[in-house]
């Protein structure tokens, strides 16, 4: 987290991207005209997101943070890469399990909400799809 965005409290030029994916929601958050702080669990997505936003980070539009939004501070959890499909990918492996595919574990460092939001200020918007953890979002929100 080493990168910031100028900003006061609240900052109604960025989104926060909870679980960036294939960075599609991504995208379209650049394409009218926002900075975004993108948080990606699987580091193999984040580096093809790296590539593929090359020129939003260069201009410092950009921020990617691989992390996973977590419950309490942690050094380093186990993140399960769902290989069948990645967007079902989860730090629950009963979840990546269940949907019959194999499972690539990898090693990921967690965050809290209130660490981004410290960081970067309160976005203007948020959009949270992370597999199993959307109420552990719901809860640091409120």
């Amino acid at each position: 987290m080493d990168q910031k965005f100028p900003h006061t409290e609240f900052n109604a030029d960025y989104v926060l991207d909870l679980g960036m994916h294939i960075g599609d929601d991504t995208a379209y958050y650049l394409h009218r005209g926002y900075s975004v702080v993108a948080l990606e669990a699987n580091p193999d997505l984040c580096e093809q997101a790296s590539e593929r936003f090359k020129d939003a980070l260069r201009a410092g539009r950009l921020i990617i943070l691989n992390f996973a939004l977590v419950a309490s501070r942690t050094q380093t959890l186990e993140f399960h890469i769902c290989e069948k499909n990645l967007e079902w990918s989860s730090l629950e492996r009963w979840r990546v399990e269940s949907t019959g595919s194999a499972v690539r574990t990898v090693q990921v460092s967690g965050l809290l909400l209130s660490d981004i939001l410290q960081a970067y200020g309160a976005p203007a918007y948020t959009k949270c799809d992370i597999e199993g953890a959307d109420g552990e979002f719901v809860r640091q929100l409120t």
